[in-house]
């Protein structure tokens, strides 16, 4: 009876064990089954847009959130979304527009997602992103199910080119991202931030810049200088590409900040310093320095000779506060006796500086203002362009754009995307993808202290930074 008891005491939690073990697997196996079924619907939906997209003849795709039948737009959209773009982008079949631009879009024009079923919505949305056609679609709960219903839309027609719809389980994982409303334009509500942990999936990085080339080549490349960056450090980034450098000091300004990490410009990051949004980390190299140079460029033909004879001319420059293109050359215009609100024939905001040069060489304005050398980047299309479009005058030195963090951004987080920036920049695809995102070639480490020099030549003005802000607005 002994050897009896004695054997039921270690039989017992054996088989108790056993039972235990076969039901974690057996719940594990679940689970895993409804991921890989919702993965299958999800390729099926994804297969049907693009089957349609390649008999419209269609190459160039982007996805909205889908919003419930209730016009409300859940963590679950993201992920719908996030998973429908990544699908289309592998087929290798479409150029697909990454979501971050949908929402600056969006937000410019102060629309949600649900906007996006009126045609004449669809139609300025899809040019403005140079779209052939735009996935919109709702969500839909249906007892143990979540319906997901697709359309693609026509930008140039509005016409609805199919339709498909797939349902998913609604399992744990889903029904935690089902629960979790966000505003429309894919901001955390209020409260939320502090909930979610920044650079998970659910609440990226977003590194932001002023692409000064070619947007789109630009906005691939930061991508993919984000997806390294996630490699190094196993963070999250989305980038966001702005058309002005005030709309990203305004993001990072917030509270909480919509942009944590950006690439200023000198006069951008002071002025951003000086409102306590941004703090200087990294400043980019170029050709071996730190700095570069201002110039303005005139036709050869103009008959202007000197910055003075710029009175009452037409003049060209990327953008208000870029500190090369308009900043700098300004201060150098009120240095010749010239009033540049007063006295210019107009200021054009051409957008970028390469932007500048192709309208000096097409005679649209008299003269501009640019970085050293950006008539370079037009030389390809434009062989003449280096005899038709000559340099004026060369302006001071002055620091590089650069890489600067909100101060709230924890610094166990910048030291680790320092980090992974140079291990990137020192590989030949990180050093490709950087220049073409951001035309650095290098990068060194460069507090605050290294835009006195700039600051100083500021004051020389005898204007304070917002001062000086203001009059290059007008």
């Amino acid at each position: 009876m002994k050897e009896y008891s004695k054997l039921i005491s270690v039989v017992v939690p054996l088989v108790i064990r056993l039972l235990a073990f076969t039901l974690i697997v057996s719940l594990a196996s679940c689970v895993t089954t409804k991921n890989t079924v919702q993965d299958i619907q999800l390729q099926f939906l994804a297969g049907e847009i693009s089957q349609s997209m390649m008999a419209e003849g269609k190459s160039v795709i982007a996805v909205s959130d889908f919003p419930d039948i209730d016009g409300n737009i859940r963590r679950y959209s993201f992920y719908v979304t996030e998973e429908l773009t990544t699908r289309l982008f592998q087929t290798g079949k479409f150029k697909v527009i990454e979501r971050n631009m949908m929402e600056q879009i969006l937000r410019e024009l102060e629309l949600t997602s649900t906007d996006l079923f009126d045609s004449t919505n669809v139609k300025q949305v899809g040019k403005m992103l140079g779209v052939d056609a735009i996935v919109v679609g709702s969500l839909a709960k249906t007892g143990k199910f979540i319906k997901i219903n697709a359309r693609i839309i026509s930008v140039e027609t509005a016409e609805v080119l199919a339709v498909s719809s797939v349902n998913v389980d609604y399992y744990e994982a889903v029904q935690e991202m089902w629960d979790s409303t966000v505003e429309a334009v894919g901001v955390l509500e209020k409260g939320e931030e502090s909930e979610i942990q920044l650079g998970t999936e659910e609440s990226p990085i977003t590194w932001a810049f002023v692409p000064a080339g070619e947007i789109e080549r630009a906005v691939s490349a930061a991508q993919s200088v984000a997806d390294l960056l996630y490699n190094k450090t196993g963070l999250y980034f989305s980038t966001s590409a702005a058309t002005e450098y005030a709309d990203v000091i305004e993001a990072m300004a917030s509270d909480p900040p919509e942009v944590h990490m950006a690439s200023l410009d000198t006069f951008a990051y002071v002025l951003a310093a000086d409102r306590g949004a941004a703090e200087a980390t990294l400043v980019s190299v170029r050709f071996g320095s730190p700095t570069y140079s201002s110039q303005f460029i005139v036709r050869a033909d103009s008959g202007i000779s000197k910055v003075a004879d710029l009175k009452g001319k037409t003049f060209a420059r990327p953008d208000p506060m870029s500190t090369s293109g308009s900043i700098v050359p300004m201060l150098a215009i009120r240095a010749a006796g010239i009033n540049p609100e007063a006295d210019l024939k107009e200021i054009i905001d051409a957008g970028s500086h390469v932007a500048v040069v192709a309208a000096v060489y097409n005679k649209d304005v008299d003269a501009g203002a640019t970085y050293v050398d950006a008539r370079v980047s037009l030389e390809k299309d434009h062989s003449d362009i280096m005899d038709k479009v000559v340099v004026l005058k060369v302006m001071a030195d002055i620091p590089n754009d650069g890489l600067q963090f909100v101060p709230s951004l924890p610094k166990e987080m910048r030291d680790k995307i320092v980090k992974a920036l140079f291990e990137i920049a020192a590989t030949k695809e990180g050093k490709e993808v950087l220049e073409t995102a951001y035309g650095w070639n290098a990068m060194e480490k460069h507090d605050d202290s290294f835009y006195d020099i700039f600051r100083q030549l500021l004051q020389t003005s005898g204007l304070t930074i917002e001062e000086f802000r203001q009059l290059t607005n007008r």
